[in-house]
């Protein structure tokens, strides 16, 4: 974690910009920032005049306060049209509307791939804005970076040609991201993520690769290679006495692979793996296969594999595939998960989620776990298993052990107290 003082070092790397109509709430918003020991600070009276300086900027900001009634361009058009010039800062909102809008404007936020650090009423108090500022800078040990039409340009993909290479060389990994139990802080598996691990030891993120799989055909043999290795790390972790189970994601491409069930229930039983110990997750979106896709998944059903319905609650069809397929557990998206502490219709659909998943016999997970008060809410509603950032990022399966050991640790020491859970 950073200290206060990394946190506006942090700050003052690229500064902090203020979009705010009304000039004596400007001023002292300035006032407050200059106080805060924040040097770096631009100013504009509306959406229009931000985006200018911005486009003017060598280096843009870091973290922007919008205000989100303004004339010429209000607040939501701004963040739109910075997230369509790929631009991503860390944003405050500051605005005396109803919290139903507000809700909707965080919402907008994310989806926008914009870094929400704080949405607060008007006037904004000193010990909040500095609070807000300093979250964003100690979260992941650093503010989002500040990229747009002067900043970094997204790394392009791979090439078709170029992955394949890798995957015969065996440089595409899995990486682990925890699976914890909120009631005893234990891992009780982990969902398998693909990285792409170079020569120099640097990472070619999903991001670049995943897509290519899909359009070249290269998505079932990804698959396969993710659970080999899945398989992999079950046999070593068991020699250690460590029983954890693994999910691992199925594209809907691969459903039109009539194969593809037939080599991932021979890999595990030549592993000598009990198959109930591994989890395939799917979107919802990968039902509209039809057919292909139910097949495949009650193939796989039959041979004793769970099933997960991943990013429930961000279609309108979740209900539709839960009676349809047989999942065995519930991954509850992160928009519904985080910060459902602080906003009730979220918290509510959140609940109702937990109850549907407990009525249905299923193991509920949420996903996108970033705070103590995520956990705390997920703990009190009954949820089974918590994963996100909160607790660990995506792990290389010789860090697994020794991180997931200390979280135990410290997740017993000072979470499960504070959550009211032995």
């Amino acid at each position: 974690m950073a200290s206060e003082a990394d946190a506006l070092a942090l700050l003052n790397e690229t500064g902090v910009m203020v979009v705010e109509d009304s000039l004596p709430q400007r001023m002292v918003l300035l006032g407050m920032l200059r106080e805060l020991g924040v040097s770096v600070i631009e100013e504009a009276a509306n959406g229009e005049e931000a985006l200018q300086k911005l486009q003017a900027l060598t280096r843009p900001p870091a973290v922007v306060l919008v205000d989100l009634e303004m004339p010429v361009m209000d607040g939501v058009e701004l963040l739109h049209r910075m997230a369509a010039s790929g631009y991503r800062p860390g944003v405050i909102i500051a605005s005396s509307r109803e919290a139903i809008l507000l809700d909707s404007v965080e919402t907008m936020v994310g989806e926008l791939g914009l870094r929400l650090l704080a949405c607060m009423p008007k006037p904004i108090l000193r010990d909040r804005l500095y609070a807000a500022l300093r979250a964003g800078a100690q979260s992941n040990n650093s503010l989002p970076p500040a990229t747009g039409v002067h900043g970094a340009i997204p790394s392009p993909e791979v090439s078709p040609e170029d992955l394949a290479a890798a995957l015969e060389a065996g440089r595409i990994v899995p990486w682990f991201q925890p699976k914890v139990d909120l009631q005893t802080a234990m891992p009780r598996g982990a969902e398998v993520l693909a990285r792409w691990i170079n020569e120099d030891g640097s990472i070619t993120e999903p991001t670049r690769f995943i897509g290519v799989a899909e359009r070249s055909g290269q998505i079932a043999l990804l698959t396969v290679v993710m659970l080999r290795g899945a398989l992999e790390a079950l046999q070593r972790w068991d020699s250690r006495g460590l029983r954890l189970s693994v999910a691992v994601n199925l594209s809907p491409l691969t459903f039109s692979d009539r194969k593809l069930a037939d080599d991932l229930i021979e890999q595990v039983a030549q592993a000598g793996i009990d198959a109930g110990r591994i989890t395939f997750e799917v979107t919802e979106t990968a039902m509209t296969s039809g057919t292909a896709a139910l097949k495949t998944l009650l193939r796989l059903k039959l041979n004793g594999f769970s099933l997960a319905i991943d990013d429930f609650g961000t279609g309108f069809s979740s209900m539709e595939q839960l009676s349809k397929v047989p999942f065995s557990e519930l991954k509850i998206d992160r928009s519904i998960v985080h910060e459902a502490h602080t906003r009730p219709a979220r918290r509510t659909i959140l609940e109702s989620a937990i109850d549907m998943g407990r009525r249905l016999g299923m193991v509920t997970v949420g996903e996108g776990v970033e705070s103590l008060e995520d956990w705390q809410l997920l703990s009190q509603l009954g949820c089974d298993l918590a994963q996100g950032y909160f607790m660990s990022r995506p792990l290389s399966f010789d860090d697994f052990v020794p991180v997931t050991t200390q979280l135990n640790r410290t997740l017993r020491e000072k979470v499960l107290p504070v959550s009211g859970v032995r």
